[in-house]
């Protein structure tokens, strides 16, 4: 365990709002009480979250701004929510799902982005109650799921080309929801909406990692990420065609690490160039990936705390790629990392060696989802008061805490709002 003490800055208290969920309970068009109706988002409600948060002890916001491949403010890059068609059914990952949106739903979600601005008004309400606001970027999460040019002709520029997702090794299908950073053209589209974003006059951006389509890329494994970029280098440097001859999955993922990271290498000069910090994600096992339900479940929080990137462990993912943290630091590209780590002693300890070997600051990113007084396993009220105070004590520099939701909720106990008062 690295030395408790170390000379620090003070901790950095994170919460990710989910905007698109907190405009729907905001207004009561969800969780709606016997005889209530839905109310009109206003800017207030929006500045409400953020007196939230910072009576809570919250010190930065990590604005999760997108729904379903759109977004909760204009963007010239892509819908705004409400915009595009509901199909009844729809490609999510490897699989066909039923439309998990109410029409009644979505509509009204649209209505009340096309109010006004929230984006604007979100970044104006941090300032007013002393918060600092990231934009928290959708960097796997639905990437125009249904705004693809057959589904939405008429969004011109704004759709999405479903040849930018991963491809499958017999070039048939595509992995909807996950871009392939090798591509170029998924790059430039990327960085355009995060400098559209640093317009608005945010901190910074955090390159998150949540996804819906964790449990829903299918069992067979290393099936996606043979997109043509990745095809012709992969033969270049080892001399076999992967879509022919059975290739290692560690090299597959090693091959997409490198191009993540000149995204994140991209990012990083276009961010921190206007004065901005750029947060990035990364896990103490050292791959990320998507697959079925035995990766879902892992996946969305962490295999392990040892290092999985040289080993010949064959890892349930139908695609993913290493994370190239070292190199980040070393070239200074991020400011911070937020950590995946298991949620046990070892990964709180793993997520510390991080730091120590980064130098960077370190932040836990832990999902808070407690339901009617219970949290799902292996997540304890008491785990999340002793990572808070190993945070206090030195160990990391932060925590991040994945809300659902940021308004008041009766079944959402015990309340996130008790974590950080000592």
């Amino acid at each position: 365990m690295p030395d408790v003490g170390r000379d620090r800055p003070r901790p950095e208290w994170m919460a990710v709002v989910r905007v698109y969920g907190s405009i729907l309970y905001a207004t009561k068009q969800w969780g709606a009480g016997e005889g209530e109706r839905p109310v009109p988002l206003e800017p207030s409600h929006v500045d409400g979250w953020m007196a939230d948060c910072a009576q809570a002890g919250i010190t930065t916001v990590l604005w999760r701004a997108n729904c379903a491949g759109s977004l909760t403010y204009p963007s010239k890059f892509t819908a705004l929510a409400g915009e595009p068609p509901l199909p009844e059914q729809y490609q999510l990952g490897s699989e066909i799902v039923e439309q998990g949106w109410r029409v009644a739903d979505r509509e009204f979600l649209g209505e009340q982005c096309r109010r006004f601005d929230t984006l604007s008004a979100g970044v104006a309400a941090a300032r007013r109650h002393g918060l600092k606001f990231f934009l928290d970027f959708s960097t796997f999460d639905l990437v125009g799921v249904w705004c693809t040019r057959e589904q939405w002709p008429e969004g011109g520029e704004r759709s999405f080309d479903p040849d930018l997702w991963l491809w499958s090794r017999d070039q048939r299908e595509r992995l909807a929801g996950i871009p392939c950073y090798a591509d170029p053209r998924v790059r430039e589209r990327r960085l355009g909406e995060v400098a559209e974003a640093l317009d608005y006059g945010i901190d910074g951006v955090f390159l998150g990692f949540f996804s819906h389509c964790d449990a829903l890329s299918g069992e067979q494994r290393c099936r996606f990420g043979f997109n043509p970029v990745i095809v012709e280098e992969f033969r270049r440097r080892h001399g076999v065609d992967p879509l022919a001859e059975p290739v290692k999955p560690g090299d597959m993922y090693a091959l997409h690490g490198e191009y993540f990271t000149q995204f994140v290498r991209e990012a990083g000069a276009l961010v921190r160039g206007a004065g901005r910090k750029l947060l990035c994600t990364t896990r103490t096992d050292g791959v990320h990936g998507w697959g079925g339900e035995e990766a879902g479940v892992a996946m969305a929080g962490a295999l392990g705390s040892d290092d999985l990137r040289r080993s010949e462990t064959e890892l349930p993912l139908a695609a993913g790629f290493h994370l190239e943290w070292e190199t980040w630091a070393s070239e200074d590209l991020v400011d911070g990392l937020a950590v995946m780590a298991p949620f046990s002693e070892e990964g709180l300890a793993a997520a510390a060696r991080m730091g120590d070997r980064s130098g960077k600051p370190v932040h836990l990113l832990r999902k808070f989802s407690a339901w009617e007084g219970s949290f799902g396993a292996p997540q304890s009220d008491g785990g999340y008061r002793r990572e808070i105070q190993a945070v206090r004590d030195g160990l990391l520099n932060g925590y991040a805490l994945h809300l659902m939701f940021i308004v008041d909720h009766p079944k959402l106990s015990p309340d996130w709002r008790s974590l950080l008062r000592a």
